[in-house]
């Protein structure tokens, strides 16, 4: 007699994989600047971030109305010297109070810290995913566990997630793993793919391995003791088949067999870089109007010690992913950057500074006292509007100032041929630089034969001199001979 699979026994708790997930990232920030905290919270109610018809107005454990830029320069004035900002990002946010929800993630965060916590918050509904950014007064006495941070955060935020909708029924959790299909991003399925990798071997005897990996969609084993079971991995398997077909798509992934498929060396990683890249294309697009090359490629800019950066300032933003400041700089390389905002970028913008479309340039020293690299920051006084950019003549000094960096640093000047074909503000700098490089190349060929013309007639005088005081030596020598 056939024997057909049961059902596994009843549970007498939902299992883990059904509760709701919920992403929750604190950070703390120094209070370095005057202004500095209510600048924060001004960039939070920015007009955009909220629903469509949001004001930009924020809430507290009480209050349906609180302004967070004024909440938090309070906090700041009065001697405040750090304060907490928390990231709560629920995975069903589009169907939470969230409001309410914070409210109560906050209450319990409260309990477990022991002391009541004074907070305000602004939710944001400009991303993929709604969230919330809370900021916390720390005082003097507020102490945050790396527990707290790293693991009951996310929990109390799960668990409250799913006490207001319920446990994630079947359909929602497969429902996700389908949205996961096509995503260029890291994915819960390709962490399960990747546990199923084997290191292709080499091709001969003796040889390297390729470096590669291979994996093998098998078939499902229908014997197994509880029909819900096959009834899972048959989707699993379904789900790998379709993610291994849009990774083929991407890029990242060949078909070599009638189930198994090759993944390059460092394909999670590539995936990884193309959310990231997401993530920084959306964030250019809040800046889009005011560029002059829509389609600059956006990187996050570190400068190492002797690297300098030129451009023209498109504004300042926040990383939602991970609460940071940042400076977007369209580059004269034709790259958009993203560089974390610094003591002295916070000093200049203070002062009225980088303002959109003003020329910076930045470079990166090593201090001699103290061995540190640090940034020098240098509004260039030029504005570079992102309409009519090419009638603006850039001044021989802001050039001159590249030359002889890219001489000192051994830099060669940008191709000509490429610099002809590139668009926008990149290619008018580049441009420029070349030309200037040549005249100045003339000018430096010429102040050199007019100092060697300079040092001839000087050397022609001094000889000039030095015979007629041998002249007059000579004579007043025949004369005391005469005498």
């Amino acid at each position: 007699m056939a024997r057909h699979p049961k059902s596994p026994p009843p549970r007498v708790a939902p299992v883990r994989q059904y509760s709701r997930r919920a992403f929750v990232r604190v950070r703390y920030s120094g209070a370095k600047k005057a202004g500095q905290w209510r600048a924060h919270g001004a960039y939070l109610e920015r007009e955009g971030a909220q629903q469509e018809g949001g004001k930009g107005i924020g809430f507290s454990a009480t209050s349906d109305d609180v302004s967070v830029s004024k909440t938090a320069d309070a906090w700041q004035t009065a001697g405040d010297d750090k304060m907490f900002k928390f990231v709560l990002s629920p995975e069903d946010g589009a169907r939470l109070d969230l409001v309410d929800y914070t409210r109560k993630v906050m209450a319990r965060i409260e309990q477990q810290v022991g002391q009541p916590l004074e907070w305000c918050a602004i939710d944001h509904h400009n991303t993929d995913n709604p969230h919330v950014h809370i900021l916390v007064r720390a005082d003097k006495k507020l102490f945050l566990s790396n527990q707290l941070i790293n693991k009951d955060a996310r929990e109390i935020a799960g668990d409250e997630a799913t006490r207001a909708l319920g446990y994630r029924t079947e359909k929602e959790i497969q429902a996700g793993r389908d949205r996961e299909i096509e995503q260029r991003r890291f994915t819960g399925l390709d962490r399960e793919i990747q546990k199923k990798l084997v290191a292709e071997p080499p091709q001969k005897e003796g040889e390297a391995a390729p470096g590669t990996w291979l994996v093998e969609i098998k078939n499902v084993d229908k014997n197994q003791r509880y029909a819900d079971r096959v009834l899972r991995e048959k989707k699993a398997r379904r789900q790998h088949i379709a993610r291994l077909k849009a990774l083929e798509e991407i890029g990242v992934a060949e078909k070599v067999g009638h189930m198994t498929w090759r993944l390059d060396a460092g394909w999670d990683k590539a995936l990884k870089e193309l959310e990231t890249l997401k993530n920084r294309s959306s964030m250019l697009l809040q800046h889009r109007e005011l560029m002059t090359d829509p389609r600059a490629l956006p990187v996050v800019t570190k400068l190492e010690p002797g690297q300098r950066l030129v451009g023209r300032v498109l504004g300042t933003g926040m990383n939602d992913a991970t609460d940071s400041a940042y400076l977007l700089i369209e580059g004269a390389d034709g790259k958009a950057h993203f560089v974390s905002q610094t003591a002295k970028i916070v000093e200049l913008r203070g002062e009225g500074k980088l303002k959109p479309g003003e020329m910076v340039s930045l470079e990166s020293k090593v201090s001699k006292t103290t061995d540190r690299p640090f940034l020098i920051v240098e509004s260039l006084g030029l504005e570079i509007p992102s309409r009519g950019f090419t009638s603006v003549k850039i001044p021989d000094q802001i050039l001159d100032a590249d030359l002889k960096h890219r001489e000192k640093a051994g830099l060669q000047l940008p191709d000509p041929e490429a610099a002809r074909m590139t668009s926008g503000f990149a290619g008018h700098y580049q441009r420029a630089l070349i030309e200037r490089s040549k005249r100045r190349a003339i000018e430096i060929e010429k102040a050199a034969a007019e100092r060697k013309a300079r040092e001839e007639k000087w050397q022609k005088e001094r000889e000039e001199r030095a015979a007629r005081r041998n002249k007059r030596r000579r004579k007043r020598e025949i004369d005391d001979e005469i005498e």
